[in-house]
């Protein structure tokens, strides 16, 4: 059983629409949204699960201890459990490096991991980037 989260520009429960990426900008933060899916269909996590994206640090010139991965809890929407939604600050889009991220669910006290290829891409808020 793979469930993946796929990024979306969500306007409201019944308006929104899956994207190819989140576009981050450096030194800005957001609030994001995405939908769970197992295969083709939307992923309803059990009653009381916890939601989480880890985005790791995975490219430096550094050692990049763990620490430094960035871990968002994520919020249902009431009204369709297959959506969430979740904050990154201007400080943690900073640190987000890499495109993939991994789904943490918890359900009955149980976490698990996936990978998520090709969540966000970030980009410089320079003139011309």
């Amino acid at each position: 059983m793979i469930i993946t989260a796929k990024p979306i520009k969500y306007n409201s429960v019944n308006s929104f629409e899956v994207v190819e990426r989140i576009e981050l900008v450096q030194g800005n933060g957001g609030t994001y949204y995405v939908q769970l899916f197992q295969g083709s269909s939307r992923y309803l996590p059990a009653a009381g699960a916890t939601v989480q994206l880890l985005f790791p640090r995975a490219k430096s010139v550094a050692a990049t201890p763990a620490n430094q991965d960035t871990t968002v809890s994520c919020t249902a929407i009431a009204q369709d459990a297959s959506l969430y939604s979740f904050v990154l600050s201007s400080a943690q889009v900073d640190k987000i490096v890499s495109d993939g991220a991994k789904l943490l669910i918890t359900e009955s006290g149980v976490t698990k991991t996936w990978p998520v290829d090709h969540l966000v891409r970030r980009r410089s808020n320079a003139p011309g980037a």
